[in-house]
């Protein structure tokens, strides 16, 4: 076996104040793990792209209120039986700075959904993420 190759791609717009607008790609080469596992589980090489925007919202008093979004699809690096498995996300969120720039706050949703074209089983999964970030 060998160490899969990653290979990968990314560009950002800046150009409106407080904001950036992304998209990114990148290909892992899990094949090249070969007969590493057990047999019947196969490595595939998988892509993942996402696009997400973080952008400066309404100013609430002295205060702006980020909105954050974001859309990612991958291919997962294992199969179901012979189905190759993906993966589609949507994220939502909002964050604000606090205590003169010190503190930022952030509120995101995720909902993701997999599933392998083929196969009648499927997962759906929400997650809440609330994060506190201090800097001196």
């Amino acid at each position: 076996a060998k160490v899969p190759n990653r290979f990968g791609a990314s560009i950002a717009f800046t150009g409106i104040a407080n904001s950036a607008i992304s998209v990114r790609t990148s290909r892992d080469n899990w094949s090249s793990l070969g007969s590493l596992g057990t047999p019947g589980l196969h490595a595939i090489d998988a892509w993942d792209t996402s696009v997400g925007a973080d952008l400066a919202g309404p100013r609430i008093g002295d205060r702006t209120l980020f909105l954050r979004g974001g859309y990612r699809t991958r291919t997962l690096p294992f199969q179901t039986e012979t189905h190759t498995v993906t993966e589609q996300s949507f994220t939502g969120g909002l964050g604000s700075v606090f205590a003169n720039g010190h503190v930022l706050g952030d509120f995101a949703v995720i909902h993701s959904n997999r599933s392998a074209e083929g196969l009648s089983a499927s997962e759906h999964a929400w997650t809440v993420s609330v994060g506190i970030t201090v800097r001196p």
